[in-house]
């Protein structure tokens, strides 16, 4: 979520990337299945990472890891 400030009030939107469903792994192992806010829920891990590893910089990197044992998001589906 993104926070809009007009006027003094702080307002708190959603990014399109809310409406996906994900799979969060690591290595071969799926930890769970979500939307980014239930992944951040249900793990502890950091809104801010989880939205990261989303980009297009963070599949490069993850994917010359030598070990792959990193945790990597897979896009699943788009909820309408």
């Amino acid at each position: 979520m993104r926070r809009i400030i007009s006027g003094g009030i702080t307002h708190m939107s959603r990014s399109p990337k809310d409406k996906y469903i994900y799979a969060l792994y690591k290595g071969e192992e799926n930890l769970m299945d979500g939307t980014l806010e239930e992944i951040h829920q249900k793990s502890g891990l950091q809104m801010k990472f989880l939205r990261w590893m989303t980009t297009p910089s963070a599949s490069r990197r993850l994917t010359r890891s030598v070990q792959n044992k990193r945790m990597c998001l897979v896009l699943i589906e788009k909820v309408m």
